[in-house]
């Protein structure tokens, strides 16, 4: 299956004030723990719908990063 193919199959996810909210928060910790700094946005909305929905599954090219937004969530 390609990339497009598996994209049309995805459900957008609306970001709704709370979630964007809770995105905003979560670079504060991650950026803690890392020693490079670089943007993390988009990483950061990606967790905060992913913890709303927990149980998740993500595929990341970084896990590293992203556990970070994640840690102690089952996700």
């Amino acid at each position: 299956m390609g990339v497009y193919s598996a994209m049309k199959r995805l459900t957008p996810e609306p970001i709704s004030l709370e979630l964007a909210a809770r995105a905003g928060e979560l670079p504060e910790r991650a950026g803690r723990a890392r020693r490079k700094k670089r943007d993390l946005t988009v990483d950061a909305i990606v967790a905060a719908v992913a913890i709303a929905r927990a149980l998740s599954v993500v595929l990341t090219a970084d896990p590293d990063d992203f556990g970070l937004f994640v840690e102690g969530h089952d996700v």
